[in-house]
C-alpha cells in the first residue's frame, strides 16, 4: 500500500523478533510493578 508516497517495505524476520522481544520485556517490566516482584532474566536455551 502506498501513502505518503512511501511504499510498504516487509520488515525481516530477525528484526520483527528482536522488536517482539523487547515490547514483551517492556510490558513485563511494567507489570512487575508489585513490592517483592522483579524480573530475573534467564540463560538462552538452546534445543537440538
Amino acid at each position: 500500500m502506498l501513502k505518503y508516497g512511501a511504499e510498504y517495505v516487509r520488515p525481516e524476520l530477525q528484526a520483527y523478533e528482536a522488536r517482539m522481544r523487547s515490547d514483551q520485556q517492556r510490558t513485563l517490566r511494567r507489570r512487575a510493578t508489585a513490592p517483592g516482584d522483579a524480573l530475573v532474566s534467564l540463560p538462552a536455551t538452546v534445543d537440538g
